[in-house]
């Protein structure tokens, strides 16, 4: 384990010191982390799956951070005038996007059972947070397109959770899974993640709100505060079975809706989105370490032999 942080350590630093250089020939984080694990892979392998458990973990803590953070960053006043285009997005991008996943499928694995195809399509169809911040946080960007990106990236695993469990429940109908009720409990998850999520959010910026009018707490401590809201809102509604990651985004919302001063303190987000960014590296990095083998097994040179020899 030590070894491990020495070895993340060096790679961080190395690629602070170099990120500047690896963005003019659109080398982003995750690809540079990506490398780098597959490169070690291939000197020194390394038993991913015997970490499977911390590295989900660590996954979901960041993907947790990178929504209540990204949510944060937009003002509710600022995507007034973008409503029509985040429920075109979400109403009718979404959508279609998934039947244009399904119909890839058929047509790419015929013998794919339909509801395995449309399992694919809905999983692959709303857009990766994690992957998305290159888009999301450079200033190159249009900044409405920033704001409609972020939004729709927070909002659109809330609304494909009921088609994917539709899908599972179907898959696995030999267990007696009734479909109907998976898609309620989908749309019931969803709802009590956003009121949870709602009420983390908004009552954590009002009593930090509260205690900065009072000068109890300083710069640092809140926002140390709005650091642990994130994990408040993903580790409560997991209590109660409910949809996390949508709890985390919407506590990001109703944080920057109820939290007027973090207009004048914009710092109050500084330790979420580090943490979420070094996170963020820790899992590329992994990925990069357990990809290798896999497509080293799957999609060898021996293998394809041995089928082209059949």
């Amino acid at each position: 384990m030590t070894a491990a942080a020495v070895v993340f350590a060096v790679l961080v630093l190395a690629f602070a010191a170099a990120a500047r250089g690896l963005g003019r020939v659109y080398v982003t984080a995750p690809i540079a982390f990506v490398i780098a694990g597959a490169v070690i892979s291939a000197v020194a392998p390394v038993p991913v799956a015997d970490m499977a458990v911390q590295v989900r973990a660590v996954a979901e803590v960041t993907l947790a951070l990178i929504l209540f953070h990204d949510a944060a960053q937009v003002r509710p006043r600022q995507i007034e005038g973008d409503r029509g285009l985040v429920v075109r997005l979400l109403l009718v991008g979404l959508p279609l996007t998934v039947v244009a996943g399904f119909m890839g499928a058929r047509l790419v694995f015929p013998a794919m059972p339909v509801m395995v195809g449309l399992l694919l399509a809905a999983a692959l169809a709303p857009t990766d947070a994690g992957l998305g911040a290159a888009t999301v946080l450079n200033p190159v960007v249009p900044v409405r397109v920033r704001r409609i990106l972020n939004v729709e990236s927070g909002l659109n695993d809330g609304l494909i959770t009921p088609v994917v469990l539709f899908a599972i429940a179907a898959v696995a109908g030999e267990e007696d899974l009734r479909t109907g009720a998976s898609v309620v409990q989908g749309l019931v998850d969803l709802a009590v993640g956003a009121l949870l999520g709602a009420a983390v959010g908004a009552g954590g910026g009002l009593l930090l709100g509260w205690s900065r009018r009072r000068d109890l707490s300083t710069k640092s401590t809140r926002s140390l505060g709005v650091l642990v809201l994130p994990i408040l809102a993903y580790s409560l509604v997991a209590l109660v079975g409910a949809n996390s990651f949508v709890a985390c985004f919407i506590a990001g919302t109703a944080f920057t809706a109820a939290a007027s001063w973090v207009d004048d303190e914009e710092s109050a987000l500084d330790r979420t989105e580090g943490l979420s960014e070094l996170l963020g590296f820790a899992v590329w990095l992994v990925f990069g370490l357990a990809v290798l083998p896999l497509i080293r097994v799957q999609i060898g040179w021996r293998n394809c032999c041995s089928r082209c020899c059949r």
